[in-house]
Order: structure tokens, then C-alpha cells, then sequence
């Protein structure tokens, strides 16, 4: 396992505000120092997943680049489907009379509208036989962060949010879950305005803090 020195930000805030040169800029450092590593490149960051997997639509007036870009792409995996395709141990400690964990997964919006494929956190979850996915009878939603749109219009975003939570503990969750680093902080914001004090973690927290999971990996580079 390697933790590359020197990477950047991935620069999806810098395109979203239009400053494409910036975008370009560390995109560029990123693909010089992951160009150093081999094997997966594990990114636990959803909306950074879904960013490094659009690198070559930085460059799509720069050749050389273009196709440094598509090399490092074409080794990027999100978190879930990194686990799906490597072989897990999920160490199940209970018996089948105990109750379930009740989790709810945020769906990234990154996944849900431009990867859906990828995403693979329920199965994960599921497979642990220890939670029970719960699920909004209108399914996936966003939390109403959106980077800069948090930024911009916090009152909207925070209205955003407040509904949502209050819909989701309707359903008694005992954990929620996500893999986008800003979901994650808006669904905490949310719950603490809310006075809950149910734990919100990352995917790779909870599958290790509830159930214990067991990786057998070859060399891999990750990018948090």
C-alpha cells in the first residue's frame, strides 16, 4: 500500500466555480505523482472519484495530457467497488436471533447521477449479515451541500438538508452512512441541528468498526 507524497486537490471545487486553469493546474500535479505508483488507485472520497474519472475532459485541447489523463483514469476505483472486486472477509461476530444495525446510505449524488454503476456500498453492507439497509420510500436525495452551492446558499442547502434528515430518522436509523466527504459534514451538521445523536460514518469506518473487515490486497495507491 502506498500514500503518494505531493498530491493535490483533486480541483472539482475549482471547476465548479469556472477557474479552469486552476483545475487543470492540479490536475496535472496529481497525474504526474499518481503516474509514479501502480496498481488501483483507491479513492475514499465519492465526489473526488467521480472528478479523477473526468481528468481527460480537462484536457480535451492538450494531446499529451489528454492521454496521461485517460492512463491514470483507467486505474481509478471507488471505495465500494474496490471492495467488491477484491477478495473481503466480512467477520460476522453475531447470530442470526440478534438485531440488525439499522443503517441508512446517503447516496453521493457524484455516484448516483454520473457512476451508478459503481456505487456498491449496500451490497457491502448487506453482506456483512449483521445490518439491514434502510431505504426513503421516494429513494435517494441530495443533502443539499454541493460544494459551492453550501457555500453560496446556505440557507437553501440547510433547508435542503433539515428535510431530509427529518425524514430519515422517521425511519429510526441507528447509523448513517455515506462515502462524499461533504455529504458526511452536512449529514453531522444536520443531525446535531436535529438533537440526534446518531453517528454518521464514512463506509470504510462502519464496515470496520461494526463488523471488522479483512482486506487481501496486492499494491495499491490511495487518495483520501
Amino acid at each position: 500500500m502506498q500514500y503518494p507524497d505531493g498530491l493535490a486537490c483533486c480541483g472539482l471545487a475549482d471547476c465548479a466555480a469556472g477557474d479552469c486553469a486552476s483545475a487543470q493546474k492540479k490536475a496535472r500535479r496529481n497525474i504526474e505523482v499518481m503516474g509514479a505508483t501502480e496498481g488501483p488507485i483507491l479513492v475514499t472520497c465519492a465526489s473526488c472519484y467521480a472528478h479523477l474519472k473526468k481528468y481527460p475532459e480537462l484536457f480535451i485541447h492538450d494531446a499529451h495530457w489528454q492521454t496521461r489523463a485517460e492512463e491514470m483514469a483507467l486505474r481509478v476505483m471507488e471505495l465500494s467497488e474496490f471492495l467488491e472486486n477484491q477478495s473481503v472477509r466480512h467477520s460476522a461476530s453475531g447470530t442470526e436471533e440478534e438485531q440488525k444495525l439499522r443503517v441508512f446510505y446517503h447516496d453521493p449524488c457524484h455516484l448516483r447521477h454520473e457512476t451508478p454503476s459503481v456505487d456498491k456500498a449496500r451490497e457491502q453492507l448487506e453482506k456483512t449479515g449483521e445490518m439491514e439497509v434502510i431505504e426513503l420510500p421516494d429513494g435517494p436525495r441530495c443533502c443539499g451541500q454541493g460544494g459551492l452551492f453550501y457555500v453560496a446558499h446556505p440557507d437553501i442547502s440547510a433547508a435542503i438538508r433539515d428535510q431530509l434528515v427529518q425524514d430519515v430518522l422517521a425511519l429510526k436509523p441507528d447509523v448513517v452512512t455515506s462515502t462524499c466527504s461533504g455529504c458526511l459534514m452536512q449529514w453531522q451538521q444536520g443531525l446535531v441541528a436535529a438533537g440526534s445523536e446518531i453517528k454518521v460514518l464514512h463506509l470504510a469506518q462502519l464496515l470496520k468498526e461494526k463488523n471488522g473487515v479483512e482486506f487481501f490486497l496486492y499494491q495499491f495507491s490511495v487518495i483520501q
